[in-house]
């Protein structure tokens, strides 16, 4: 048994468990410990696949070879991706070394590496042309060729595969009909490439010649080892197929459903206040019918009070409105995404349903209520853009693209 690798898995697993309470620390809602499963099974199928029998098999069939790989590149890979290592990795460390990542991220390198075409091409190239080049046999031979081809096939499944396991920062977030189309056009070159093996009447790789012992036998287990990839392969690709479509008519079902339910609940709710809103605005308006703060007042009533309270002290709809600043009511009214048509949803940028006049007076109601700063900075033309693009490059991007064109950063929340 190597004891010095099972130490350095065990550290590995302790490290990533030590990083999720770092995580846990900083943020309300924890780190969600299937991560954790996901990791410690991708450490577990690396052993597997370098560590184990498997590895003194490989040495001398095709078959098991291929086998190795196939862990390496359907099991361990899409594991480390599901453990969230970016996500963690930017949510438990200091804010320097978290500045660094994200400039790694946003990096035209990275951007490259991770664009899906870039990502498909270099795995479909690392499939064929490890096995029908000299690589494959001079991994066979030599201990160094041997380690570049295991590193050449996890980190191009790494790179597939992180364009269809969206958890953490994405530099290109897929929706769900391009990540089918994304994986089915795969699917072909992994039953190819088998099918080929399969079928060849000479053997690749003389050194299973010597290991198998005659021609024969080594043909015969080239073809087995092709029968993997044929078979398992094709069949393993399909199996992830057929996860994305479930996982896209789970996302619209879900969706739809929460749309519906929640879109009912707050008509009925807004209407209900609305009427209340109409009578209350009518019983006050004779005192005070020049008041901006009561015509705030109505607005409030009709479109805020469901979510928020008719004191501002929030529901569990809506959170608390008693600190917020003029100039935080006045961006989530000027751009729309508040009143909010369905709550839960995510509200994105859009045109706002109420005018200018009505967006200051609802204003000019909470500041009455609330008692954040009431000041409404204004824009000039005096600022330093350098200075602020290199803020945002530091403290935004990460998560809403270089460009701020926004992007997936996990738990099904989209940075705008």
């Amino acid at each position: 048994m190597n004891y010095a690798l099972a130490f350095a898995c065990v550290l590995a697993i302790a490290i990533y468990a030590q990083c999720m309470k770092l995580y846990d620390a900083k943020h309300a809602k924890a780190f969600n410990r299937w991560h954790l499963a996901a990791f410690v099974a991708s450490v577990l199928s690396l052993l597997l696949a370098l560590r184990s029998p498997l590895e003194r098999l490989a040495d001398a069939s095709f078959f098991y070879h291929m086998a190795q790989h196939m862990v390496l590149v359907y099991v361990a890979a899409p594991l480390v991706l599901l453990s969230a290592p970016m996500m963690l990795l930017l949510g438990a460390c200091k804010p320097a070394y978290a500045r660094r990542t994200a400039r790694l991220l946003r990096s035209p390198a990275w951007r490259i590496m991770t664009f899906p075409v870039f990502a498909w091409l270099f795995f479909t190239a690392v499939l064929w042309g490890t096995h029908l080049s000299g690589l494959y046999e001079a991994a066979l031979e030599r201990p160094g060729s041997h380690l570049l081809e295991h590193a050449l096939f996890f980190g191009s499944a790494l790179l597939f595969w992180q364009s269809i396991i969206h958890i953490g920062p994405v530099a290109w977030p897929m929706n769900f009909p391009l990540r089918i189309v994304y994986v089915f056009t795969a699917m072909p070159q992994s039953a190819f490439l088998g099918l080929a093996l399969y079928q060849t009447r000479h053997v690749l790789y003389p050194h299973y010649v010597r290991t198998q012992g005659s021609v024969a036998a080594a043909l015969s287990d080239q073809h087995n080892g092709g029968a993997l990839m044929w078979i398992a392969g094709g069949l393993l690709l399909f199996t992830v197929f057929m996860l994305v479509a479930a996982s896209w008519g789970y996302h619209e079902r879900r969706l739809g459903e929460v749309l519906d339910v929640q879109s009912e609940r707050f008509r009925s709710a807004a209407l209900t206040v609305g009427i209340a809103g109409l009578l209350f605005a009518a019983a006050v308006m004779p005192v005070s019918a020049a008041s901006g703060i009561t015509a705030g007042r109505m607005l409030y009533t009709i479109h805020c009070s469901a979510c928020h309270a008719a004191s501002l002290q929030g529901t569990a709809r809506g959170p608390s409105l008693r600190a917020e600043s003029r100039a935080g009511v006045d961006f989530w009214l000027s751009t729309g995404r508040m009143p909010a048509s369905v709550p839960y949803i995510q509200d994105v940028h859009k045109r706002s349903i109420l005018g200018p006049r009505q967006i200051k007076e609802l204003t000019d109601f909470v500041m009455s209520r609330s008692g954040g700063s009431n000041t409404l900075p204004s824009v000039e033309d005096s600022g330093d853009l350098a200075h602020g693009r290199a803020l945002f490059m530091a403290n935004c991007a990460a998560c809403h693209g270089a460009t701020a064109s926004g992007g997936a950063v996990g738990y099904g929340w989209i940075a705008p």
